[in-house]
């Protein structure tokens, strides 16, 4: 099916659905297409997600200072990861329903599939031909796991997928010290999870002054080993755990945590077709 549109938005996101408004100001001759899952990477996978695993961790972790304010007994507190994760859950899916039911009530004007250039002002989808004047990519970025890592499943966990757990290992290694990182892997510490983290260069979270950096480093290190300037291998080792190495450190976890940065999604988008130096 051939269907002629003045413009068509790549990918149901943030910034794809305020290209969506704000071109629909001028015409109604649009299409949005994206292949899911709808929601936005903030609310589902990203910014509001991480939040509320942070709330619960920082709230647990509170415990370590309740004899200061006269309160006794917090060695007796406990948390529940499964029944903390299925919270997380369920108001990310109350954060993602709106923006879902929005994209989906866009009718004809939304179609779900996944976008292949056959050249500059065509798109092939599902069975549909899209002739468009213009076309916006906004298909966002994902998670960069090194390939030889991608074999070993749910061990590896990523922004994309964290937030889907039903619990965590006991112990997880963090390979990368950016901010994703560092918030995330901080919130597992807190959670009472055998945390280490491992960074390939000197400086953690984007700092760039040596004194504001080591003084990070030195407040973090007092919650989880960091290891700065290592490369990090990762193996499996048994059944239910994989070795992280680096050159002088071997630790055996059960899940490893890959942050290590983010990749555009336009692998699948044909972009040789658009004959673009």
């Amino acid at each position: 099916m051939e269907k002629k549109v003045k413009i068509a938005v790549l990918g149901a996101g943030t910034a794809g659905l305020s290209a969506f408004k704000e071109a629909s100001k001028y015409t109604n001759n649009i299409v949005l297409i994206d292949n899911g899952p709808l929601g936005t990477t903030c609310a589902r996978v990203g910014c509001m997600p991480s939040k509320l695993l942070i709330h619960v961790a920082n709230e647990f972790y509170q415990r370590h200072h309740f004899k200061k304010l006269g309160i006794h007994g917090a060695e007796h507190l406990t948390v529940n990861i499964v029944e903390a994760l299925k919270r997380v859950q369920s108001m990310r899916d109350q954060f993602t329903s709106g923006v879902v039911k929005f994209t989906q009530s866009l009718g004809e004007q939304f179609i779900c599939g996944e976008a292949k250039f056959i050249d500059k002002n065509t798109l092939a989808v599902n069975d549909h031909k899209i002739i468009a004047d213009k076309i916006i990519i906004a298909t966002g970025s994902s998670s960069i796991v090194p390939d030889a890592w991608v074999g070993f499943g749910d061990k590896i966990l990523v922004s994309e997928n964290i937030f889907e757990q039903n619990d965590f290992a006991k112990a997880i290694a963090v390979i990368g010290g950016g901010i994703i990182g560092l918030e995330l892997g901080q919130a597992l510490s807190r959670l009472g999870i055998q945390l280490s983290l491992y960074h390939a260069n000197a400086y953690i979270g984007g700092l760039t002054d040596p004194k504001v950096n080591q003084s990070a480093i030195n407040i973090l290190n007092n919650e989880f080993a960091i290891f700065t300037n290592e490369q990090a291998t990762v193996k499996p080792c048994d059944h239910d755990a994989l070795a992280v190495s680096t050159s002088s450190q071997h630790h055996k976890v059960g899940q490893v945590l890959v942050a290590i940065g983010r990749t555009p999604n336009l692998r699948h988008l044909n972009l040789s077709a658009l004959d673009i130096q």
